[in-house]
């Protein structure tokens, strides 16, 4: 029998916590007071050249690494958006769930394609952490379980924090 990931994710999305979409600006609201959000260039959003797509991949490897383990079982949720049932409803985010192993250059790809703003964002959760790493053209927006361990991993990386980090 295949899995249900969909399944399994909503249910340890929920056992952590967490409430809505696995989408960083929609949890931004929901969970301000567990989030931190890494730049990925002090002065710009998007790369233009192949040293800034290293920037952006090192940045992303490095506060995965912080937050997950080789070891650990990560979601890898890759969002649609379906159409609307009726002519006067909105569209409907959907997510593709896949269960893995967390390994940075997997990613490496998706994770360029996103920082160019080519394609939607993505997002990898931790069920047995309850991270989770929202990346996004620009940077990095992550949840931790607490504010302590949020404001461990902000003092870890914080040459990579917005000039003006708000907070909640």
């Amino acid at each position: 029998m295949i899995p249900n990931w969909n399944d399994r994710f909503a249910k340890a999305w929920a056992a952590c916590g967490y409430e809505g979409n696995p989408v960083g600006i929609e949890q931004i609201q929901l969970r301000a007071n567990k989030w931190v959000r890494f730049h990925s260039f002090p002065d710009k959003q998007f790369p233009a050249n192949p040293a800034d797509d290293k920037q952006v991949f090192d940045r992303f490897a490095a506060v995965g690494n912080a937050l997950f383990s080789r070891s650990e079982e990560i979601y890898y949720l890759s969002p649609w958006v379906a159409e609307a049932e009726g002519p006067d409803e909105e569209p409907v985010f959907r997510w593709s769930v896949r269960a893995t192993p967390w390994q940075a250059m997997e990613w490496k790809q998706v994770l360029l394609s996103t920082a160019y703003d080519h394609e939607m964002s993505f997002g990898l959760f931790s069920p047995q952490s309850g991270c989770f790493l929202a990346p996004y053209p620009g940077g990095l927006d992550v949840f931790e379980n607490d504010s302590v361990a949020r404001d461990a991993l902000a003092t870890q990386f914080r040459a990579w924090l917005p000039k003006n980090p708000i907070r909640g």
